[in-house]
């Protein structure tokens, strides 16, 4: 058997379960290579690296050592381009705390381009490419990317500023947006931008999973609302400036009296998971409040053609990118009429305790790309 190269961060589970897994398969013990040394001592120590390898380059999240090295190394770039930057990188990072998520961002691009020479080897086999990462990590590369081949995706906008956003919102007729920073996830600096005519005039509040705080923005894991237009203002600004997302509110399908989506991970052009989400409002994410809803249940009431070209959209999705593995956000519109492809995740495939013919999400992998 090809044994497994990992880059990732050693300590998570992200890692551990994949370990496991190849351990429950029988394959060899991978070879680990921490985010922080290839930071620190440079992607050079890949070329001390023997193939042939399967390579599974993993999620950098989760570790403050590797949060500060990234935003230390995409600073230049964040300063280049007149974003807010985040530049106390000797102190540990509080937690929740919205450092500059752009400047990260520009730290992960150079970091992975700089793994590429070292990568992309006759005798490594990556399951997901460089590329194809970096595009998932930008929600309007991946949205414009599907909208031009034909996958249904919430409609988008590109405004500027909050009054800009305003004006858009009227001519289109939106009562709702959402507005994402770019590169985001979670649900991470995310507001759900609302429009109430009155008699008055428009009036547009938020709800939104960012708080302000003395030491600055934090992600809250409690979704609040605001309304007073000057503090919708200052968040507006914030997101706005920094490179989001702005697409319309599609108001999503109800399951036993609640909205939900779904986490569908496509593996080997195959949508092999499904995760139903359901919440009591139109953010489903499960560390937000959000609960699994019953698959079953979902396959009783969508119709079967739009089943299958939900199905084949996300299937789509994968191949856009080259990758053998995405988490892909799908949502089902009022009565189950059509559907919309959310975003996607290239390190979508956390999704526990879940199996498929007695084999868990990792081992699913591993078995099948195995046999590439």
């Amino acid at each position: 058997m090809t044994p497994f190269l990992i880059l990732g961060n050693p300590e998570n589970r992200r890692i551990t379960m994949f370990a496991d897994a190849l351990e429950r398969r029988g394959h060899p013990a991978p070879e680990i290579i921490a985010h922080q040394t290839l930071l620190e001592e440079g992607p050079a120590v890949l070329a001390q690296v023997k193939g042939p390898r399967l390579v599974k380059l993993d999620s950098f999240g989760e570790n403050d050592v590797v949060t500060r090295a990234l935003l230390r190394r995409g600073l230049p770039r964040a300063r280049q381009e007149g974003i807010r930057i985040y530049d106390a990188l000797d102190e540990p990072i509080r937690r929740g705390l919205i450092s500059s998520p752009m400047q990260s961002f520009f730290g992960f691009t150079d970091y992975l381009e700089s793994l590429r020479p070292f990568l992309e080897r006759d005798d490594f086999k990556m399951m997901n490419p460089i590329t194809g990462i970096l595009e998932l990590f930008d929600k309007r590369v991946t949205s414009r990317r599907y909208a031009s081949l034909g996958i249904p995706v919430p409609e988008f906008i590109d405004p500027a500023t909050p009054d800009a956003l305003r004006v858009m919102m009227r001519e289109r007729g939106w009562s709702s947006c959402f507005v994402k920073l770019a590169c985001s996830s979670s649900a991470s600096c995310l507001a759900v931008v609302r429009r109430r005519e009155t008699a008055d005039g428009d009036r547009f509040s938020l709800m939104t999973t960012i708080a302000r705080r003395p030491h600055g923005w934090f992600n809250s894991l409690r979704i609040q609302r605001v309304d007073r237009e000057e503090d919708v203002d200052v968040i507006l600004t914030f997101l706005l400036r920094d490179g989001a997302q702005v697409e319309r509110h599609v108001p999503k399908a109800k399951l036993a009296r609640r909205f939900m989506d779904c986490r569908v991970l496509v593996v080997d052009e195959e949508p092999a998971f499904t995760v139903v989400r359901t919440s009591t409002h139109p953010i489903t994410n499960l560390h937000l409040g959000g609960v699994r809803g019953d698959l079953d249940a979902l396959r009783r009431v969508v119709p079967p053609d739009v089943w299958a070209e939900a199905m084949e959209a996300c299937v789509s999705v994968a191949r856009a990118h080259g990758c053998f593995y995405v988490g892909v956000d799908l949502m089902f519109e009022r009565g189950f009429r059509g559907f919309r492809v959310i975003e996607a995740n290239a390190f979508g495939d956390l999704l526990p305790n879940l199996t498929r013919e007695g084999l868990d999400v990792f081992e699913w992998e591993i078995d099948r790309f195995s046999r590439r």
